[in-house]
């Protein structure tokens, strides 16, 4: 299967849900319409959705497919959504990597300030973040603030991508005392059992 879905065709059906199952159920969903990072869609729960709600996307198409995307609008019964990432092979087996959109910061150890990014995957040993263009480090440090609870994480630079507008860091966990490993615990595991009710 191709590392990239390139195209969703309007009137494609998804299962969508939010990243806390509390706050609600799976819900079907029919793609209105998709461009790029952008992508609109019907949803029966659409007037609950607010900007910023987290959403994680799963299709069949030669396989399944994962995406997650924050809400920015919603009308006359279609949510729009902003993509971190594109659509991407979902394998549950092994170490899973869960697509996200989570907002946060990277430092480069050496300069003082820390410069926005995007968590695009997580997973127990690792993510994949997405900033400004910033040239290849050899180490990181992710500050990451989610649920009211920050940590500060250290990881190794595995694989980096960089063209003239972004710059894509593959990153594996470096050595995590016990308040960064359970915080990453928690994190992975909101994901996971979002995925569980997708694909229940």
């Amino acid at each position: 299967m191709s590392a990239i879905l390139n195209e969703v065709r309007p009137g494609a059906e998804l299962l969508v849900v939010r990243t806390k199952p509390s706050q609600s159920e799976r819900r079907e969903a029919v793609v209105a319409d998709s461009r790029d990072r952008v992508l609109a869609v019907r949803i029966g729960d659409w007037d609950e959705w607010r900007p910023g709600d987290e959403a994680l996307f799963l299709m069949h198409q030669g396989g399944l497919w994962a995406r997650s995307a924050r809400a920015v609008t919603a009308r006359d019964g279609v949510v729009v959504f902003k993509a971190a990432a594109q659509w991407t092979p979902w394998e549950p087996r092994g170490d899973p990597r869960y697509p996200t959109s989570i907002a946060a910061h990277l430092r480069v150890p050496g300069i003082r300030s820390a410069q926005p990014c995007t968590v695009t995957d997580v997973s127990a040993r690792g993510l994949r973040i997405e900033c400004q263009p910033i040239g290849r480090p050899e180490t990181v440090e992710v500050l990451l603030h989610v649920d009211a609870f920050d940590a500060v994480l250290p990881y190794e630079v595995v694989g980096f991508e960089e063209d003239e507008d972004r710059a894509t860091l593959h990153l594996l966990a470096g050595a995590f005392n016990q308040a960064q490993a359970a915080f990453v615990r928690s994190l992975v595991n909101s994901y996971r059992l979002a995925f569980e009710e997708l694909c229940a």
